[in-house]
């Protein structure tokens, strides 16, 4: 089971990486388990938004307290809020408010403790779930944008496609998630730049 130290109503991160040591140098803690019960990947302005100010209320967060997940033996329920150019993940327990409460930051073994679908049996399909990558994907979206190929001709062949919200994934900006026979996954984010 994860586990991580929560500092109580942080205002920035650098105040949870502060309230974390001092926790650690004054009582040795190992910190309280927890499960990732929702996943949050924001934009890097997004990223910078919240750590500069985590006691601002968020409809993230009131999303995720509207939806009561229980305690359970594994611990405390909480959202996973990562970004792409950081390197490390909040935890975050909003005790049913709107702002994050709680917050932890996930030691990098944690990673491999969320859920995570299983292995195939047979080599075969290992190999033909990693033919298809982002740039095969890209590839072929972009083939169907011009008209060059319909999705049938495509490495998007009964593919899945859900929008973020469908889908469950805690962001402010539009996109969709697109999910393959194989099992992979790819999201695209939509963001309009003029």
């Amino acid at each position: 089971m994860p586990k991580t130290i929560f500092v109580r109503k942080p205002v920035t991160l650098a105040e949870v990486k502060n309230g974390i040591e001092e926790c650690k140098r004054l009582f040795g803690s190992k910190g309280a388990d927890y499960y990732v019960a929702e996943e949050l990947q924001l934009s890097n302005q997004e990223w910078e938004r919240l750590t500069e100010s985590l006691l601002d209320d968020r409809y993230c967060f009131h999303q995720f307290s509207e939806k009561n997940h229980p305690e359970t033996e594994e611990g405390t329920p909480c959202i996973r809020v990562t970004c792409p150019s950081s390197e490390i993940a909040l935890i975050i327990d909003t005790q049913g408010y709107d702002y994050a409460r709680y917050v932890g930051i996930e030691e990098a073994n944690n990673s491999s403790e969320i859920e995570e679908e299983d292995e195939p049996m047979y080599e075969e399909d290992r190999e033909d779930s990693s033919e298809i990558d982002e740039g095969i994907v890209q590839d072929a979206l972009m083939g169907m944008l011009y008209g060059d190929w319909g999705v049938e001709d495509s490495a998007l062949e009964g593919c899945r496609v859900r929008t973020f919200e469908d889908a469950g994934v805690m962001t402010y900006n539009k996109g969709v998630v697109v999910s393959l026979p194989d099992g992979s996954e790819f999201q695209i984010t939509i963001v309009q730049s003029r």
